[in-house]
């Protein structure tokens, strides 16, 4: 994880690797980045992501439910086209924030 700072407040960029299905996902729980404030943004950059299940959707879904409980916006950049399509088939897809370029990597 590396912090910036910009004009709105810090950035904080969350960078994801490998696996992230049911066996894994509560290690991935656990990088959500200390001090995340009202104005801070969560950049998650998840193009190191190789394989996926639901269990990814999950887990940016409360990464989501987070930041906005304590003010803080969050972006994922670089979805991998299979958590997309996951996202897509449970109906969850429009509340996800992607970055505009990176939709279906």
């Amino acid at each position: 994880m590396s912090k910036t700072m910009s004009d709105t407040g810090p950035t904080m960029r969350v960078s994801l690797e490998g696996h992230i299905d049911l066996r894994s996902v509560t290690g991935f729980l656990e990088r959500w980045p200390d001090g995340v404030t009202a104005g801070s943004r969560v950049l998650v950059d998840a193009a190191g992501v190789s394989a996926c299940d639901s269990s990814f959707v999950a887990l940016l879904i409360e990464w989501l439910r987070r930041a906005r409980r304590c003010g803080a916006t969050l972006e994922i950049a670089r979805l991998p086209q299979q958590a997309l399509a996951l996202a897509q088939l449970y109906g969850v897809d429009a509340l996800l924030p992607l970055a505009p370029e990176s939709a279906g990597t």
